[in-house]
C-alpha cells in the first residue's frame, strides 16, 4: 500500500519528481511490481506513463533498456510460458511510444503478437461467483464431433483474458466438461482428439489425456489401438502438449501388448524440459514454498516425473522393456533436479523385479541428492526393500539421514533405522539410537513404525518394549504417536497385549492415548473387562473435566460408561468384577462424569 501512494503521489506531478521517480523504479526489480489483483503491474504502467514524456534521455534510455526483455521470475518458469511476456507488455507500454526506440517498437509488436494485442485491459474490480463453461454438460452430451472441433475453435481464450464482466469461462472450464465426457465416452473421444490441431489451447488435449488416463470402472474403456493412435498424434509436434500425461496413459496398458515407438514415446518424455528446477524448494508469490516444500509433489506434477513413475510400472509388468527404457532410467535416476528423482526411485522399484543388483547400484546415484528428497516415500520406500538383504548399502544413507538439518530426512532416517534395527541383527543398535535420541521428531517416526509392526509375530516383543519406553516419553507428540497402536488392534489382539495396555495405564501417556485405547477395548473379541474396569479407576483419579462438555475428558466418560454397562453383562459369573464395575459406576455419577446417568438408564430401560 505505501509504495502503491508513493507512486500516485509521484504521477501526480511529473515535471517535478520524474528524474526521481526512475531512480526509485530501477533501484529494485520489486519496484515494477505495483498494481491490484488482477493487474500486478498497472499502477506501475501509470505512473511510467505520466513521467516517461519528462524524462531526459538518457533515464529515459536506461529505463527502456531494463524492461526489454524483463520479467518476473514466475513468469521465467516452464509452467507460465504461455503468459511470459505478459508484465513486459504492461511496463514497456507504459512509455511515451514517441520516444521508443526501434529495438522497442519491435519488442512491442513481438509481444502484441503473442499475447493478442499491445494494449491490455484495465484492471477489473472484483467480481464474485462460480466461473462456469461456456456449453454447459447436458449440452455438450448432445454435441457431434464437428459441434465439438468448431466449439474448441470459439473458445480459445481463457476466462481471465477475456477481460468482461460475465462468469462465462473460456477455454479452461470448456475442456473440464470435454475431459467428463471423454469418461463417459473414451473410444469415440481418444479418436476425435485425432482431429486437434497442433494450435489448439493445450487445455483441450491435457484435459482429454487425463480422462483417458483415469478409466472409470463402469465405461468401456477406449481400444488399445485408439489410445496408441492418439498418443502418436500428441507426440508429433517438437512440443507436445499435455506430455504429462502421455507416460500415465500409457501406463494404463502395461498389461498389454505396448508398440515399440510408443515406449519409446513415453521414453522421450522422460526427457522432456519440465521440469527446468526444484521449484518445490523456492517461494513462492503468495509465501511459502511452491507444492507446500515437498519434492515428490513437485515430482510427479512435471513431465519427466510423471514419466518416471509410468516407465516404473511398465518396466515391472514386463521384463522384456528393461533393454529399451533402461537408459530412460538411467537418466532419470541422475536428473538434476531432485524432484524428479523421487519419482525415479519408482522407475528403479519396477526394475528391481528384474534387476535387483543393477537396481541397488543406480539407487546409490539416486540419493546423491537433497536429503529432504531422500526422505520422500518412494525412496524411503525403495531404500526399506533393500534392507533385508543389502543393508551395507543402505546403512551410510541411514546415518546421514539422521544427522540431516532437515526434520523430514531425521524422520525418513528414523524410519529406516527402526526397520532394519527390526529385520537385520547388524543393526540392533539403531533402535536404542532412536528411541533415545535428541530429536522428538525422530522419536515420534521411531513410535510410528514400532506401532505400525506391533502385530507382526516375529517384530511384536521388540515393538511392545519400545512402545513402553515411549509412552513415557517426555514428548506430548511422541506419547499420542505410540498409542496409536491401540487404535489398530483388531478383535483378539488386545488380549494379547495385556501387559502394553498396563504399561499405559501407569504411564502419562495415558493422557494422550485414552481415546484409543477405548476404541481397541470396544472392537476387541478378547475377554477385557478387568482392563475396563483398571482403566476407569485410572481415569477418575487423573482426569479432570469428565463432566464439562467442552471437553475431550466428557466425551470419553461418556464412551467409558458404555464400556462399563457392557462389563456388567459379561460379568454376570464374576461378581467380585461386576462389584468392581459397579462400585466404578458410582463414582462417576458422583464425579458428575457426562452420560454416565443416560448409560446406566438405556439398561434399566
Amino acid at each position: 500500500m505505501a509504495q502503491l501512494l508513493l507512486y500516485r503521489a509521484l504521477a501526480a506531478n511529473p515535471e517535478r519528481f520524474a528524474e526521481h521517480a526512475v531512480e526509485i523504479v530501477l533501484e529494485d526489480d520489486r519496484r515494477l511490481r505495483c498494481g491490484y489483483n488482477s493487474d500486478d503491474y498497472w499502477v506501475t504502467r501509470e505512473l511510467l506513463q505520466a513521467i516517461s514524456p519528462k524524462l531526459s534521455e538518457e533515464s529515459f534510455a536506461r529505463l527502456e533498456e531494463k524492461l526489454i526483455g524483463w520479467a518476473p521470475e514466475w513468469e521465467r518458469r516452464a509452467q507460465a510460458r504461455r503468459y511470459r511476456g505478459s508484465a513486459e507488455l504492461r511496463l514497456l507500454g507504459g512509455l511515451d511510444r514517441e520516444r521508443l526506440s526501434e529495438a522497442g517498437h519491435r519488442r512491442m509488436q513481438e509481444l502484441g503478437r503473442k499475447l493478442g494485442g499491445e494494449q491490455p485491459e484495465s484492471p477489473q474490480g472484483i467480481i464474485a461467483g462460480g466461473v462456469s463453461s461456456p456449453i454447459p454438460l447436458d449440452a455438450a452430451r448432445h454435441m457431434s464431433d464437428e459441434q465439438w472441433l468448431a466449439a474448441i475453435g470459439k473458445h480459445r481464450q481463457e476466462w481471465h483474458e477475456k477481460r468482461d464482466l460475465s462468469l462465462v469461462g473460456g477455454a479452461e472450464e470448456l475442456a473440464a466438461t470435454f475431459e467428463q465426457l471423454a469418461k463417459e465416452q473414451p473410444d469415440r473421444f481418444a479418436r476425435l482428439g485425432l482431429r486437434i490441431g497442433p494450435d489448439t489451447p493445450t487445455a483441450y488435449v491435457e484435459r482429454l489425456l487425463l480422462a483417458l488416463s483415469q478409466p472409470q470402472e463402469d465405461v468401456e474403456s477406449a481400444s488399445d489401438e485408439a489410445i496408441f493412435t492418439l498418443v502418436r498424434h500428441v507426440a508429433s509436434g517438437s512440443d507436445p502438449p499435455g506430455a504429462r500425461w502421455v507416460g500415465p496413459l500409457v501406463a494404463t496398458r502395461a498389461e498389454e501388448e505396448i508398440p515399440e515407438d510408443v515406449l519409446g514415446i513415453v521414453a522421450a518424455t522422460a526427457a522432456h524440459a519440465d521440469p527446468e528446477e526444484d521449484l518445490w524448494a523456492t517461494e513462492a508469490p503468495s509465501g511459502g514454498a511452491w507444492y507446500g516444500g515437498d519434492p515428490w509433489s513437485h515430482g510427479m506434477n512435471s513431465v519427466r516425473g510423471s514419466a518416471a513413475e509410468a516407465i516404473g510400472r511398465l518396466v515391472f509388468v514386463r521384463q522384456e522393456r528393461v533393454d529399451q527404457l533402461l537408459d530412460a532410467v538411467r537418466a532419470l535416476v541422475a536428473d538434476p533436479v531432485a524432484a524428479v528423482r523421487t519419482c525415479a526411485a519408482e522407475a528403479l522399484g519396477g526394475l528391481m523385479r528384474w534387476e535387483r543388483s543393477l537396481a541397488a547400484d543406480l539407487a546409490v546415484e539416486l540419493v546423491d541428492t537433497d536429503d529432504r528428497a531422500v526422505a520422500a516415500r518412494p525412496v524411503v520406500d525403495l531404500l526399506a526393500a533393500y534392507i533385508p538383504t543389502d543393508w551395507p548399502m543402505v546403512e551410510p544413507t541411514v546415518e546421514r539421514l539422521l544427522a540431516s538439518e532437515h526434520e523430514s530426512a531425521r524422520r525418513a532416517g528414523a524410519v529406516l533405522a527402526c526397520l532394519a534395527a527390526l529385520q537385520e541383527p547388524g543393526a540392533a543398535d539403531l533402535l536404542e539410537r532412536c528411541l533415545t535420541h535428541e530429536d522428538e521428531e525422530v522419536r515420534e517416526a521411531t513410535a510410528g513404525v514400532l506401532s505400525a509392526n506391533l502385530s507382526g509375530a516375529r517384530y511384536a516383543a521388540t515393538c511392545a518394549d519400545g512402545l513402553k519406553r515411549l509412552f513415557g516419553d517426555e514428548s506430548p507428540k511422541v506419547r499420542q504417536a505410540a498409542t496409536r497402536s491401540f487404535w489398530h488392534m483388531r478383535r483378539q489382539e488386545l488380549g494379547e497385549f495385556e501387559e502394553l495396555v498396563r504399561a499405559l495405564l501407569s504411564s502419562r501417556g495415558l493422557a494422550e492415548g485414552r481415546s484409543q485405547l477405548m476404541h481397541a477395548l470396544e472392537t476387541s473379541t478378547a475377554e477385557v473387562a478387568d482392563l475396563v474396569v483398571e482403566l476407569a479407576e485410572k481415569m477418575l483419579e487423573n482426569v479432570e473435566g469428565l463432566g464439562d462438555i467442552r471437553t475431550t475428558a466428557a466425551g470419553d466418560a461418556k464412551k467409558l460408561s458404555e464400556l462399563l454397562i457392557r462389563v456388567l453383562g459379561d460379568t454376570r459369573d464374576h461378581p467380585a468384577l461386576r462389584a468392581q464395575a459397579l462400585d466404578v459406576l458410582d463414582r462417576l455419577v458422583a464425579a458428575g462424569a457426562w452420560g454416565v446417568v443416560d448409560a446406566m438408564e438405556s439398561v434399566e430401560r
